[in-house]
This record gives structure tokens, sequence and C-alpha cells, in this order.
């Protein structure tokens, strides 16, 4: 699962639009769109920020598994 298809999964699960994410994050929709569609990636510090904003770690937006996990 691409990093915008897992802010497009918690973004919906958590009931919000792109606009009021990108208020959350004080982003334009258009750039919470992009980072969506993975026309963009969000800077590291936009990553931390939607983690955060979800409860989740940046290494499970990441998609990041230490090395003694399995893949």
């Amino acid at each position: 699962m691409t990093l915008g298809t897992k802010i497009r999964k918690l973004r919906n699960e958590a009931g919000l639009t792109q606009t009021e994410l990108g208020e959350k994050l004080c982003l334009p929709t258009s750039v919470v769109s992009s980072y969506e569609t993975g026309y963009r990636t969000p800077p590291l510090k936009v990553v931390a920020e939607i983690a955060y904003l979800f409860g989740i770690s940046t290494d499970r937006l990441l998609g990041v598994k230490a090395a003694h996990e399995t893949l």
C-alpha cells in the first residue's frame, strides 16, 4: 500500500474530508489530494504531523518494519 493510499484510508476512517484534513494540517485541499494520489510526497515534517493526528507511529504510516520483523 502506498503512502498516499494509507493517508486516504486513515482520513476516510476518521470521517474527514480532504478539506478538513488540510485544515488540521494547515495545508490546501489540493496538497492533501496530491499526497493521496501520489503526485507529491509529503515532507517528513508533514508525515510526522499526519501520524500524530491519527495516533500512529511514523513507522506504521510509512510501512517501516523493524529488522527483526518478517516482511
